[in-house]
């Protein structure tokens, strides 16, 4: 069973199933605010091939090749019009950083719990401004 099958089976719920499934979401997100139409994409597909395919829309979560093949996943895209890119996108971890220290200036000096909960609202906040959040602007 691969990991995105295991991510969409109920019965495999795990914690680790739930942090997969919630990046697999998170890929799917930022893939829809990026693909354009026409796009060519290099996915990767069972047993681990890559094939380069042109992005022609969506089927729910599934990504759509101009030929109607709708077997691709966000996160199993490497490239995009020649460019290295990898599915969801993750802030850098010296901007979650910087973000907490801006928003608690004794940020260093807390411990490691109260840091890791200011770093999960900061990546919450960062969702939020590239568009990943609740709020979706009008088309």
């Amino acid at each position: 069973m691969t990991d995105l099958e295991l991510a969409q089976d109920p019965k495999t719920e795990t914690p680790d199933h739930s942090e997969r499934k919630r990046i697999c979401h998170l890929a799917t997100a930022q893939a829809k605010t990026t693909l354009r139409r026409g796009d060519r994409l290099r996915v990767t597909k069972c047993p681990g091939t890559k094939r380069w395919i042109t992005f022609g829309g969506w089927d729910g979560d599934w990504i759509v090749s101009k030929s109607g093949i709708n077997d691709y996943h966000a996160i199993n895209i490497d490239m995009v019009n020649d460019r290295a890119i990898y599915f969801p996108i993750q802030p850098d971890p010296k901007l979650l950083q910087s973000m907490a220290i801006r928003y608690r200036h004794d940020f260093g000096l807390l411990d490691s719990k109260h840091q890791a909960a200011i770093l999960g609202q900061m990546r919450q906040l960062w969702e939020e401004v590239v568009g990943l959040g609740f709020y979706r602007p009008p088309v």
